[in-house]
């Protein structure tokens, strides 16, 4: 009895102690969010409690991760909303969200969308998803994406494109309060020698209704510095949000526990990765097209539960019923024993009868 108490509580204490390991799926390698995911990965390791572990599965970008995901290699991936979002994985936080900003030169006759048939704007980053997202922007304002000339751009080869006309108007997807997006509108500057002409996309609400893959964001007067502020007055535009998203099998315990780690790390990643400043918490909407997952949601309603909370009515009865079980052997043995010693009187009564038999006889 000893040995199996011992034993269940050696298990117990090993199960509360071993952290837990998650899989995430992001990509490409060498990439803003893998980055990010390296530098959490690293943080949370130096938790040196039960916590949770992370484990990187790295592929070539955010459609791949979904279906990392969704194939069941993944615990966790890094996804766009815009891009064949995980049919089995629930928003725990948004990452960061990149606004889409035109920027042209003042030399330009780009002043709104419907401009850009038969003009060539330049593309940054450029990548098969902001190439696809151009494209779409282009056919909600009825524009022949093969009317437009897509021109692939750097981070820092966005001055000579302007400056040598290779562009008549720059797009932009990235955070709109982050570096990229700040060189981008102060390079264009920069080679126009001219205040740039930033594009309004006056329907964005609307678009985003329609297709809740995207958001409308608004860019606040001055958001990009300079003198006089630029912009001048606040404008709308499009958005796309990189997440975090689990599998909807991931138990909620865990997810409320790493959403609250997630968080609680955003300063110390910030440090090294500046795109951490942008995490932030999800729209908790019911009926939201892109819902959240029950753990995240416990969390920032603060109704998370701990392991224990959530099972703690079973260890109830566990001890109830290792208790009963302990009294049922207590119980066999007791009885085990009375039977032994009754046995034992009557064999002794046995001896007795055949030692008086036997003095009998020989009288």
């Amino acid at each position: 009895m000893a040995v199996l108490v011992a034993g269940l509580a050696a298990w117990g204490w090993r199960f509360l102690v071993q952290p837990t390991v998650l899989r995430v799926a992001v990509g490409p390698e060498g990439g803003a969010d893998a980055a990010l995911m390296t530098d959490l990965a690293r943080e949370l390791a130096r938790d040196r409690g039960r916590g949770v572990r992370l484990k990187l599965v790295t592929t070539a970008n955010a459609r791949a991760s979904a279906a990392e995901l969704d194939a069941g290699h993944a615990d966790l991936a890094v996804v766009r909303s815009d891009v064949a979002m995980s049919a089995t994985g629930l928003t725990i936080a948004i990452l960061h969200r990149n606004a889409v900003a035109f920027i042209a030169p003042r030399s330009s006759s780009v002043r709104k969308v419907t401009d850009f048939a038969k003009k060539r704007v330049g593309i940054l980053p450029s990548t098969p998803e902001n190439v696809g997202l151009l494209r779409q922007v282009l056919r909600e304002y009825g524009i022949d994406p093969q009317s437009v000339t897509e021109v692939s751009l750097e981070r820092d080869s966005v001055s000579e494109a302007v400056r040598d006309k290779r562009v008549d108007v720059v797009m932009v997807v990235a955070p709109a309060s982050g570096h990229l997006m700040n060189s981008a509108v102060a390079q264009v500057v920069a080679a126009s020698k001219g205040e740039p002409v930033l594009v309004e996309l006056k329907e964005a609400d609307a678009i985003a209704q329609r297709k809740p893959v995207y958001e409308s964001q608004e860019i606040v007067s001055g958001l990009f510095g300079g003198n006089p502020p630029r912009p001048k007055e606040n404008f709308d535009t499009l958005a796309i949000t990189y997440r975090l998203v689990a599998s909807r099998d991931l138990e909620d315990y865990i997810v409320s526990d790493f959403t609250r780690r997630l968080l609680t790390l955003r300063m110390a990643l910030s440090q090294d990765i500046a795109l951490a400043d942008h995490i932030e918490k999800p729209d908790t909407d019911n009926d939201s097209a892109l819902p959240i997952h029950p753990g995240a949601e416990a969390y920032f309603d603060g109704n998370a539960q701990s392991f224990l909370d959530r099972y703690d009515d079973w260890f109830y009865l566990g001890a109830m019923g290792l208790s009963g079980i302990v009294s049922g052997i207590a119980a066999l043995i007791a009885s085990a024993r009375g039977w032994m010693r009754r046995s034992n009187l009557s064999a002794i009564d046995q001896l007795i009868h055949l030692q008086l038999a036997a003095r009998a006889g020989r009288a």
